[in-house]
């Protein structure tokens, strides 16, 4: 599965003692591709287990997840099944879009909303697929 952890960075690096499944998550996270949230959480995409993604999010004391299961494709589920995805928690870390000129030149950048979200964000083990690729009808509903 992959996971968007939203986590304090000094928390994040002070893991310690998890399976070798979390610490393999852990290590393989990628930042980057994501604004830093609100009240300075990093976004790491993790790739593993559920497990694993469940005990990094325990072991952390102040985070929040959202996951995919790129087995099945289905996005936008929270990982302990409660609440579906937020859509304006992702539309606030998407990097704004670039808008170019007619020769392909960078002319200035508009932040993703709703009627114009920012998908060109790929998630670890989705080499082939954009951010996104499907989502359940109650996320999409947000993006109606």
């Amino acid at each position: 599965m992959d996971a968007l952890i939203y986590a304090q960075p000094a928390e994040w690096n002070a893991l310690t003692n998890l399976s070798k499944d979390a610490e393999r998550a852990v290590r393989g996270a990628r930042t980057g591709f994501w604004d830093t949230f609100a009240g300075g959480y990093q976004v790491y995409n993790a790739h593993g287990p559920r497990e694993a993604l469940d005990e990094i999010d325990a072991a952390l004391a102040d985070s929040f997840k959202y996951i995919w299961d790129s087995r099945t494709g289905v996005d936008a589920w929270n990982l302990d099944g409660t609440f579906n995805t937020v859509p304006a928690d992702i539309l606030a870390v998407m990097k704004d879009i670039i808008t170019y000129d007619q020769n392909g030149n960078p002319t200035g950048s508009t932040p993703a909303t709703f009627a114009a979200p920012n998908f060109a964000h790929r998630f670890a083990g989705q080499e082939d697929r954009i951010f996104a690729g499907e989502f359940s009808d109650e996320f999409s509903e947000e993006f109606r």
